[in-house]
């Protein structure tokens, strides 16, 4: 008999917001709007689209918004992490892409926790790809693996993400990650931000 035993897994944990989210989905997108009235925002690794400054959850009107991510997620790391631990806001920020506007791959630093939270996603308005940090030390492994083996265990070269609105998604802050181009006319919105654990 041969067992396969996948050992030290990168784990990611999906979790979804709704029903509450569908309570604060207008409010919120309509607060995202008017911040980008307020503000011309900056260039991070987005190619294209508005992002804000790292600090959104400080702003007045949003700060009930970051306190439902914070909520969020928490209950979702309660099925990773012991009891008592602590989680640490270490930044947030809006990404609204339009069509043709993408995010390039990078990194989350100075923290341990990447996080998203899907607030408007159109249909092929881009995906979430984490890449696998071992693709190159791995290559001939990762080359000749069969298909099944691929499905089975998540083991390629990278892992595709298609959210849906109130989706959250955490990864380890070292994963390089990227955003696929918006094909659609409708703006995609989410919110990225970095957790630290205590």
């Amino acid at each position: 008999m041969t067992d396969i035993i996948p050992i030290f897994p990168s784990l990611v944990v999906k979790h979804n917001t709704k029903p509450e989210f569908d309570g604060i989905k207008e409010p919120l997108i309509k607060a995202i709007y008017r911040e980008m009235e307020r503000n011309e925002g900056v260039k991070k690794s987005n190619v294209g689209g508005w992002q804000s400054h790292v600090d959104i959850f400080q702003h007045g009107e949003f700060s009930k918004f970051g306190r439902f991510v914070m909520k969020n997620s928490k209950v979702a790391l309660s099925h990773v992490f012991n009891p008592g631990f602590k989680l640490f806001l270490k930044g947030a920020w809006i990404n609204v892409n339009s069509k043709n506007c993408f995010n390039e791959s990078h990194i989350h630093p100075d923290c341990d926790i990447a996080g998203v939270f899907w607030v408007d996603v159109p249909p092929d308005s881009g995906d979430l790809n984490l890449i696998n940090q071992a693709a190159y030390s791995n290559y001939r492994w990762l080359k000749h693996v069969t298909d099944s083996v691929k499905t089975q265990y998540k083991y390629s070269v990278g892992w595709d993400f298609s959210p849906k609105d109130g989706d959250m998604i955490f990864f380890p802050a070292n994963t390089l990650h990227n955003v696929s181009m918006n094909n659609n006319s409708e703006n995609r919105i989410s919110i990225a931000f970095n957790l630290s654990l205590g």
